[in-house]
């Protein structure tokens, strides 16, 4: 794994539980369903897992998994796609403003500009599941 990636990794981790905590005003605002800060942190775990897999060349397992079964577990609740897309940008940007400022300045380009560009294929993804899912609009 190279240096920025175990950077972005190793702040990012120990981060998790705050930013799960500072994105529910908008989890309980943009979403139908019920979920609980650690049902968030979960699922930002389960985004760090996937960068994990990513950068340290492994599989898309992980990924996969996550789009077959999350995804359409998250529609199949009454989630519209908008909802869904919002929430995931409410709560990238607490991710981003949590962990880009904590980088060093060696590493804080190159693992920014990879979180950006993982990000919008994540969302991409998230979408086109969210449709395929029978997902409201």
């Amino acid at each position: 794994m190279e240096p920025w990636a175990r950077e972005l990794l190793e702040v990012w981790t120990p981060k998790v539980d705050e930013i799960a905590a500072a994105s529910m005003p908008s989890v309980e605002r943009m979403w139908v369903a019920k979920y609980t800060a650690e049902d968030i942190a979960q699922m930002i775990r389960g985004a760090v897992a996937m960068v994990a897999e990513e950068v340290d060349g492994r599989a898309s397992d992980l990924r996969e998994d996550y789009f077959q079964s999350i995804v359409p577990a998250v529609a199949a609740q009454g989630e519209s796609v908008s909802s869904m897309a919002s929430l995931d940008i409410a709560i990238v940007l607490r991710i981003a403003i949590a962990i880009i400022p904590q980088l060093s300045a060696e590493h804080r380009e190159r693992a920014t500009e990879f979180f950006v560009e993982w990000q919008a294929r994540y969302l991409k993804d998230l979408v086109q599941t969210a449709i395929a899912s029978g997902a409201k609009p």
